[in-house]
């Protein structure tokens, strides 16, 4: 199955799309790319390496998606939209874009087609530290590989 590859084209995505990237931390270095991990780096001691808000893209589940002629796969995506403040607008602001972001979009999937991007469901966190929360916004992608 193709789950890395639907994964990089999660984040491709995201990363394209301007009313995602407007509401995202910057990693600082040579080039400053917006925060958007499939693993969050963190310091030995520190919580704070990654710039809130960020988002995170993590397979929930993999199933096959074969028929007589044609190999493929329905892999449920979790984003996550991580946001440390008091503002629960601004928070599902962020994961509101990553809906309209992916919601029926056809994908480019390295090896695959794409024949399905829809929202499958999602959650509000707060995280037990209280000023960390992230909404979590699920997607089934179905495609067909090339």
């Amino acid at each position: 199955m193709n789950t890395q590859q639907v994964i990089a084209a999660i984040v491709a995505r995201l990363g394209a799309v301007t009313d995602v990237t407007d509401k995202l931390g910057t990693v600082p270095g040579e080039y400053q790319t917006h925060a958007i991990y499939t693993d969050v780096p963190q310091a030995a001691q520190s919580e704070d390496t990654a710039p809130f808000p960020f988002i995170t893209v993590s397979p929930a589940s993999m199933q096959p998606y074969d028929t007589k002629g044609e190999n493929g796969g329905d892999v449920l995506i979790d984003v996550h939209a991580w946001y440390r403040g008091h503002s629960s607008s601004a928070r599902f602001a962020l994961a509101d874009a990553t809906y309209f972001a992916l919601q029926k979009h056809d994908l480019a999937i390295t090896g695959a087609n794409t024949v399905d991007c829809r929202y499958y469901g999602g959650a509000s966190y707060k995280d037990p530290d209280g000023v960390t929360s992230h909404e979590v916004r699920t997607f089934r992608v179905t495609y067909f590989l090339t």
